[in-house]
């Protein structure tokens, strides 16, 4: 009798046509993304707003590599001049992706603003003299400057949702605080009138814009 050969191909032909299904449907299922990975990839930042995130980035490093004296006031003088600069470098970042007008409008008038508080901080450090270290000063700035460091590396990032203006308006409220927190723990200190004056005045302009911005998009 003539042996037929025809079934163990077609079988292999079966199979293979039976991998190939199996192979496009998990390439589909791989290729849509469902639930929280959906979401994540939907609400990932651009380009644009994470670098709002550089001059936070630059500013803690900077003043956590900032020479100090352990003088209150002169060490407060320098990291302050480093924040005035990064919230300019900030906003100028913040004006190219912006959309909200009343919001635009509000950084553009913060500039002068700032560029003022900075020439200020500028000539008053052409001023001091380093005076006796103050240990009790020196270790809770540099507390503050370790906190706010590692809350830049870790959070800002996280809470960019890809929405120009609600990310600078984050992102400058962050900043606003941590001049804050700065201005109040030299405070303690202080020694010169005209910076103590500079201190305080800043963290009455701070809390005052964070409620404005707050208002602007709520």
């Amino acid at each position: 009798m003539k042996r037929h050969t025809f079934l163990p191909e077609r079988t292999g032909l079966w199979l293979a046509a039976f991998l190939a299904v199996i192979g496009c449907t998990s390439g589909l299922a791989q290729s849509t993304p469902t639930g929280s990975a959906a979401q994540g990839r939907e609400s990932r930042p651009t380009n644009a707003n994470s670098a709002l995130v550089q001059p936070m980035t630059q500013m803690a490093s900077q003043m956590k590599s900032a020479r100090k004296t352990g003088d209150p006031d002169m060490d407060y003088a320098t990291l302050t001049k480093i924040h005035h600069q990064s919230e300019i470098d900030l906003i100028q970042q913040g004006l190219k992706s912006g959309k909200n007008p009343e919001l635009m409008t509000f950084m553009r008038n913060l500039v002068p603003e700032k560029e003022k508080d900075l020439a200020e901080l500028n000539q008053l450090s052409r001023e001091l003299t380093a005076a006796s270290a103050n240990p009790s000063f020196s270790q809770e700035i540099n507390q503050k400057l370790n906190a706010m460091d590692m809350d830049t590396q870790k959070g800002m990032n996280g809470r960019m949702t890809g929405d120009a203006d609600k990310d600078l308006i984050a992102t400058m409220i962050q900043h606003h605080q941590d001049g804050i927190d700065l201005s109040q723990t030299y405070l303690k200190y202080a020694k010169n009138p005209t910076l103590r004056a500079h201190a305080e005045r800043m963290v009455a302009n701070s809390q005052r814009e964070i409620e404005a911005m707050k208002q602007i998009i709520k």
